[in-house]
């Protein structure tokens, strides 16, 4: 197809304005879209098929078949097999939430140490007395 040098050729006119640049691929994003009332009426029409399925599926285990049998389907959904490791991190889980933080700064771990080596020393010095008392009323026998 040849177009003569002096012709020009119009893509767009003033009564059929044909868009470009920037306002076209506006357009072209908006209409990417779907309207509300058109996704609801799909969804609906989903939603129904859906819901006849499941009758159909419902109705159907109980119907006898050609012979007159009627097929007994187990309906119940099998329970899902919970691995040993799920259940050691859930009761991890559960301790780490009824554990009390007691020494959560590295200072209280040694003030809690210092109070027990404390209560150590001062039960020592009453054992001492308490032996020393023994020894003088010669109820101290350790042998």
């Amino acid at each position: 197809m040849e177009v003569p040098s002096g012709t020009a050729l119009y893509l767009s006119s003033q009564g059929n304005p044909l868009p470009t640049g920037i306002k076209k691929w506006c357009a072209m994003y908006n209409k990417s879209f779907v309207s509300k009332t058109v996704m609801a009426e799909e969804i609906k029409g989903v939603m129904e098929d859906f819901d006849k399925r499941k009758e159909a599926e419902k109705t159907g285990n109980t119907e006898p078949d050609e012979d007159g049998w009627v097929t007994v389907v187990n309906t119940k959904k099998k329970p899902r097999q919970v691995k040993v490791d799920e259940l050691k991190q859930k009761r991890n889980r559960k301790k780490k939430k009824q554990q009390k933080l007691v020494n959560f700064y590295s200072f209280q771990d040694r003030q809690t140490k210092m109070d027990h080596l404390a209560q150590l020393r001062k039960k020592f010095e009453e054992d001492k007395k308490r032996i020393t008392q023994m020894r003088t009323s010669r109820k101290f026998k350790p042998y």
